[in-house]
């Protein structure tokens, strides 16, 4: 969510919950509503409004985990072979 999502403080967050629970792929989804108004609602008051951007949140997360899809759109899982 852009906004929050690239906002550092969430991004440590993610990337500790990633390290704990390391995953296959991670799905980005845009909420379309205003950032500002949903951090208001949110009263995420202490937080600045220092944010990374998304192309640079991307780019971070993708060096930090490799091994992780980051994925929006419509995900179709791989056909597994029975044998």
């Amino acid at each position: 969510f852009p906004g929050l999502t690239d906002h550092p403080v969430e991004m440590k967050a993610l990337e500790d919950l990633l390290r704990e629970f390391p995953v296959e792929a991670l799905h980005l989804t845009n909420l379309a509503i205003d950032p500002e108004w949903y951090m208001d609602e949110l009263a995420i008051l202490p937080l600045s409004r220092k944010q990374v951007g998304m192309t640079n949140w991307l780019a971070h997360f993708q060096k930090q985990f490799p091994q992780t899809a980051f994925c929006s759109g419509v995900m179709q899982p791989e056909k597994v072979e029975q044998s």
